[in-house]
Parts: structure tokens; sequence; C-alpha cells
């Protein structure tokens, strides 16, 4: 969660490759084309999304 706080959709590649790299290339082409006050929407979105993709705990402790 801090390299998703810190680096945005770039920190989500540490979660999810896949998923970070399609954010980054969203972001890239939402801040050209709308401004860079779109990274105050871009942000917290990648973050709630980082930890939907983070893997869930089991509940026996494993």
């Amino acid at each position: 969660m801090l390299w998703t706080l810190f680096l945005g959709p770039l920190g989500l590649c540490y979660v999810s490759p896949i998923g970070g790299l399609i954010a980054a290339a969203v972001s890239v082409t939402a801040i050209t084309f709308g401004g860079a006050s779109l990274t105050a929407v871009i942000w917290p979105v990648v973050m709630v999304l980082s930890l939907a993709a983070l893997p869930r705990r089991s509940e026996d402790g494993k």
C-alpha cells in the first residue's frame, strides 16, 4: 500500500504488474488530455485498487 501512496499507478505494479501498467497508461492518457488536476482523482482510485488486489489472508493463520 505504501508503494501506491508514493508512486501512484506505478506502485500498483508491486501488487499487480499488469494492473499497474494498465493504471499507469490510463493515468498518463487522462493527465495528458484532462490536465494534472486529474491526479487528485486518479491517485485515490489506484490506492483502492491496490487494496482490492492484495491477496486475502486465510482465516486459519497459514
